[in-house]
């Protein structure tokens, strides 16, 4: 029994002398580059690793290798993410909208839900911005609220419904005739001017002053983009956006473009304290785009908005061309309302499709100063 025992542990002896150098061999090559046991000297146990040496060195290389390549795959997928995440956010938005309608519509909801509605409508809009969704999807979910809207006679959120819908489409010149009269349910009287579909806020209202809408020079810097100086001791005001120069004269008809003088026919004022100047004149000597859609809306837009319903998506449609921006001339300048008028209604019938348009230009030609009030 005594020599049994004996060759066993002589067995287990030799046993581990045979598999000592693979599983040394083996566990040298799973310890990272970095660890301990690497360190310049020896092993952790003070030892010297001379003799794990090739098997590490390789083993090493291998594993940083792999970590390149997947350092590669991972910032790769770090810059697919966005979109994805992005697409996915968009998505779940527009779907809560929906839902919001339907429970409107079913009318399990209080009058609540119109807010919290607002709320994802204004998401929707910052999305459009964004360039989540098309320009189509937002006007979609726009037109369904509006109509929803409509549906419950619901003033308010009609008249926000479309503000939305003019904000994201300012070249829609059926979207301004339908604000202006619900403007006017509203009890909102007087002109709006609108500028790339945004309402200018004025401190002192718009005044029509021989068929000219005359507006406060202060607005040109929001609502334009423009700088204006006013010099006090002289009575001038000067306003400058790019390369053009204006320079207005209070109570006098001529202004100086760039140097170069030009006649007024409507004249810089004060009207209660603010200094108020002709609104055509200035933004069609800026190249902008200025359109009567309704009684009581001026709207003046960049000639790229105006022009072209492009989407997001980088698919564009022509929507018809205001021809008057560039001819006009200042010894045509009395007649500049009839002439956009007619011209614009015609880039009307091309944006929204309606012919019914073509009555309204044969009724505005014979148009009179004396009733171009609703044409500026």
């Amino acid at each position: 029994m005594k020599r049994l025992k004996q060759g066993l542990i002589l067995l287990v002896a030799i046993g581990l002398l045979c598999i000592s150098p693979v599983t040394f061999n083996q566990a040298a090559a799973d310890i990272p580059p970095d660890s301990v046991l690497y360190a310049k000297g020896g092993n952790s146990h003070g030892g010297s690793n001379s003799g794990a040496g090739p098997n590490s060195s390789s083993s090493s290389k291998s594993n940083a290798s792999q970590n390149q390549t997947q350092t590669a795959e991972q910032v790769q997928t770090r810059k697919n993410t966005p979109d994805k995440v992005n697409g996915q956010h968009s998505n779940r938005i527009m779907e809560n909208a929906r839902g919001t309608l339907k429970q409107i519509q079913e009318q399990t909801a209080t009058g609540d839900r119109w807010q919290e509605m607002r709320g994802q409508l204004s998401q929707v809009k910052e999305q459009y911005k964004s360039r989540q969704v098309t320009r189509e999807e937002a006007k979609a979910l726009l037109n369904e609220s509006l109509t929803l809207a409509e549906e419950q006679q619901n003033l308010e959120e009609q008249e926000n419904c479309l503000e939305d819908l003019a904000e994201i489409d300012p070249a829609d010149q059926e979207t301004y005739k339908k604000l202006g009269a619900t403007y006017r349910m509203r009890g909102r009287q007087g002109v709006k001017v609108f500028s790339n579909g945004t309402e200018i806020k004025f401190d002192v209202p718009p005044v029509i002053k021989e068929g000219r809408t005359l507006i406060p020079v202060r607005a040109l810097t929001e609502g334009f983009g423009a700088t204006v100086d006013y010099d006090a001791e002289n009575q001038t005001v000067t306003v400058t956006k790019g390369e053009t120069t204006i320079v207005l004269t209070l109570g006098q008809n001529v202004a100086l473009v760039n140097g170069q003088e030009v006649t007024l026919d409507a004249k810089a004022e004060l009207n209660n304290s603010r200094t108020i100047v002709p609104l055509r004149f200035i933004a069609e000597t800026f190249k902008l785009n200025v359109d009567n859609p309704d009684e009581d809306i001026v709207t003046v837009n960049d000639p790229a908005t105006d022009t072209t319903t492009e989407d997001n998506t980088g698919d564009t449609s022509e929507s018809g061309t205001d021809t008057t921006t560039d001819t006009t001339t200042d010894s045509t300048d009395t007649t500049d309302d009839t002439t956009d008028s007619t011209t614009d209604n015609t880039t009307s019938d091309t944006t929204t499709g309606d012919t019914s348009e073509n009555d309204t230009n044969t009724t505005t030609e014979p148009t009179t100063e004396s009733t171009e009030t609703t044409t500026d």
